[in-house]
């Protein structure tokens, strides 16, 4: 009899753990749901999905406030202080980064990095003074082209 209910007690046991794997498995899904409902709404509350927000088309009427103007760099968007810069590029990383590095130091920017670093910073300095500003860029590689982030502090 005792060997019965061992197995009876091994049925239950098999049975509460298979539930409760499922319950974290349901339980998983559910954050991953609830953590991903925010991006599914636009800024405005219109529901847009996000691969469609992804396809992003540059907005003509934002001026380049750093004016990078190098031929296949676009200024995509930007934050409303103008802190946070999105730029798409047409060339390489290697290329997008010396095309903008080479449009901020005519403007007065001086790079404080080194060629193999993968995030630049820069210190505007018109004149050579140090001045205060700081920025950060950031490339990031795609399939044609580049992505790149800069930070204004």
């Amino acid at each position: 009899m005792k060997a019965a209910k061992r197995t009876v007690l091994e049925q239950r046991r098999v049975r509460a753990a298979r539930i409760t794997v499922l319950a974290l498995c349901a339980l998983l899904v559910l954050l991953a749901i609830w953590q991903a409902a925010p991006g599914l709404v636009q800024r405005d509350g219109v529901g847009v999905p996000i691969a469609a927000q992804l396809v992003h088309q540059p907005r003509p009427s934002v001026p380049d406030p750093l004016n990078i103007e190098q031929s296949g760099i676009t200024l995509m968007d930007c934050n409303e202080a103008a802190s946070i810069l999105w730029y798409q590029s047409t060339w390489n990383v290697e290329q997008s980064r010396a095309l903008v590095e080479r449009s901020l130091s005519r403007q007065g920017w001086q790079s404080l990095s080194t060629d193999d670093e993968p995030v630049m910073s820069f210190l505007y300095a018109p004149g050579g003074l140090a001045a205060g500003g700081t920025l950060i860029l950031s490339l990031y590689p795609l399939e044609d082209g580049c992505s790149i982030l800069i930070e204004l502090l």
